[in-house]
């Protein structure tokens, strides 16, 4: 066990969710105090006893008022927030969040479950599965277009993982 942390209290008191860019010199924090996604420098790369905060975050409550996580596409010119609807903003400086603009594009995944609270893409982008949360599905997703969800739409395919935990 490493004992290292890192604590974001003085952004966001009750975070929720943390992601990182691919080389992992920036880490992100969404939480539902604020609904803003907190972007941090590590000067190591995954290493969170490095971690400053950045001064740049993004609010994402006009779009969603209970956002309980956040990833971004390969390249970090897309940015995605989550809870039960899946929302996709353009950010024009990759992986800086202060640049993100909101792209009218909400994927909503209600039909499947009302509990949904995390979401991930593949490495190609043609999929995203969400977790359920209280619901003990994961679904997948499928998407035309790698990354872009106004191209996604259930596969009918769901794994219920209740008999993997105990």
């Amino acid at each position: 066990y490493n004992s290292v942390k890192f604590v974001v209290s003085s952004q966001e008191n009750q975070p929720m969710n943390v992601t990182f860019n691919s080389d992992g010199t920036l880490m992100y924090v969404i939480g539902s105090q604020y609904n803003t996604v907190f972007q941090y420098i590590l000067t190591t790369g995954f290493d969170v006893s490095t971690a400053s905060y950045s001064n740049k975050s993004f609010n994402a409550s006009t779009q969603n008022s209970n956002a309980k996580a956040v990833k971004f596409n390969t390249d970090g010119t897309k940015m995605y927030t989550f809870f039960r609807d899946l929302d996709q903003y353009t950010l024009s400086t990759a992986f800086d969040v202060s640049t993100a603009s909101y792209d009218n594009v909400l994927f909503n995944t209600q039909s499947e479950t009302s509990s949904a609270v995390d979401f991930f893409f593949s490495a190609d982008g043609l999929k995203v599965f969400v977790h359920g949360g209280s619901d003990p599905n994961i679904y997948q997703y499928n998407m035309t277009t790698p990354f872009d969800i106004s191209t996604a739409s259930y596969s009918g395919t769901s794994f219920n993982i209740s008999s993997q935990t105990s």
